[in-house]
């Protein structure tokens, strides 16, 4: 098994991330584009004892509208579900920035 440190993951040029936004949106034009969702979870999420990143699951609502689930990771990549799971997340659309080339 993979043992995480949280340094997982890398940034990527903005120019990668509006073409990779783009081909999403052209493959999936009725998809949701985006999920917002508040600091405040997101430091809960991160701050659960032993929790080294969050792994986010792609879901569906009970209206079965496009959602996800996030929760915490610990460093021998086990998922802290029994602690705060953040869902309900405010989709775009509706909540969208309009000016964000990740958006055009």
């Amino acid at each position: 098994m993979e043992t995480l440190n949280g340094t997982e993951g890398e940034n990527i040029p903005l120019a990668d991330a509006i073409q990779m936004t783009k081909a999403f949106r052209e493959a999936n034009s009725h998809a949701t584009k985006a999920f917002y969702i508040g600091k405040n979870i997101m430091n809960e999420l991160l701050g659960q004892d032993n929790c080294v990143g969050m792994r986010i699951y792609n879901a569906l609502d009970e209206d079965n509208q496009a959602q996800v689930v996030i929760v915490g990771v610990t460093s021998d990549n086990k998922d802290l579900y029994e602690g705060i799971r953040a869902d309900k997340t405010k989709p775009c659309p509706t909540l969208c920035d309009s000016n964000s080339p990740l958006n055009q």
